[in-house]
């Protein structure tokens, strides 16, 4: 285990400073994607890319099905593309914030093999050199210090891409933006700060089974992710009603749960049947000691719902981080397994 030392509390500090503008990034990448010239946003889309990198497609995905944008986004995490949408010619968005991700590079390839409509997302490496050298439009991300910190810009992009053929077209969130200055943030940090705090405490040192509803399944992935790499804790994402039907059996069998804190993401599009089942889904949890919260969603749109899942998210990692004492940017072993993976 990595100890957190001063320079690591300055990075925790830092880091917590940036997760606060969060309002700011979406609007940055917002502003961008809403202005990009020279692609033609096709309805249909295929976002690939691995890790934090795709995190923010992914809650664009969610935002699609929900207003009714009339846009298909499938997300694509593995290698090459899906032969099933090459014929129908989607626009393809490859997203590395590293630029050297092999996955991402091989979908760039791919793309290009099939002459496919494609935008390049990175901050620098191979994909953004390749992406100039074949003149494909090639925003690039703003230095966020790592890739699931660049969520909001990445989901914002998209969202500004698309906004305008909304069938019901949104403004910008009122709860993160003046109506007159759209860099005035109103989204209350501080009270996220002390939610995410409380969270922490009560995961400590325990493994987390996260549980959303299936609109949900990318705040889901958002936590998995931030509470494995930020936290060092090792998490684990699942969808409600599915995961009723198999790991409650796993778990009462447990001989302790005591090492599991259940984290249930709330408010977000439930009908009737689906607030029934989460609401008994939790019960049980409680009923063989599995240390279960109830995480609700705050916002008065979707997107601000999507914007105070990530900053709670990505808040609660560094709070845990903070009180394990780990270093929030440790990924030695995820660089020697690259490293290992690139030799002949």
């Amino acid at each position: 285990m990595v100890h957190i030392h001063k320079t690591h509390m300055e990075q925790l500090t830092s880091l917590f400073a940036y997760v606060e503008r969060i309002g700011e990034q979406f609007h940055h990448g917002y502003t961008q994607g809403a202005s990009i010239r020279g692609i033609a946003r096709k309805r249909r889309i295929v976002c690939a890319g691995m890790g934090g990198s795709i995190l923010g497609a992914e809650c664009f995905q969610t935002l699609a099905l929900s207003e009714r944008i009339p846009v298909h986004v499938t997300i694509w995490q593995t290698y090459g593309l899906p032969h099933e949408v090459l014929a129908l010619r989607p626009l393809v968005c490859c997203i590395s914030y590293s630029g050297n991700t092999e996955e991402t590079l091989s979908a760039f390839d791919t793309a290009r093999n099939h002459s496919l409509p494609l935008m390049a997302f990175s901050t620098d490496g191979v994909l953004l050199r390749k992406a100039k050298n074949a003149h494909v439009i090639h925003p690039v991300i703003p230095d966020a210090i790592v890739p699931r910190f660049s969520v909001a810009y990445m989901f914002g992009f998209l969202t500004g891409m698309y906004d305008k053929q909304s069938v019901n077209p949104v403004k910008l969130p009122s709860a993160l933006f003046n109506g007159v200055n759209p860099n005035h943030i109103f989204l209350a940090q501080k009270q996220i700060r002390k939610k995410a705090r409380a969270i922490a405490r009560v995961i400590n040192s325990t493994r987390c089974l996260v549980y959303t509803i299936p609109a949900l399944t990318s705040l889901g992935h958002v936590w998995e992710i931030n509470l494995n790499e930020t936290a060092k804790t090792l998490a684990f994402a699942d969808d409600i009603p599915d995961t009723d039907h198999h790991a409650l059996a796993a778990l009462a069998w447990q001989k302790s749960v005591k090492d599991f804190t259940a984290l249930v993401i709330r408010g977000f599009e439930e009908s009737p049947a689906m607030r029934k089942r989460l609401k008994l889904s939790e019960q049980t949890l409680r009923s063989i000691g599995l240390k279960t919260i109830s995480i609700q969603l705050e916002g008065k749109t979707i997107r601000e719902k999507i914007l105070f899942g990530l900053a709670l998210a990505q808040m609660t990692g560094l709070e845990l981080a903070k009180i394990k004492r780990v270093n929030p940017l440790e990924t030695k072993i995820q660089e020697r397994f690259k490293k290992q993976l690139r030799k002949p």
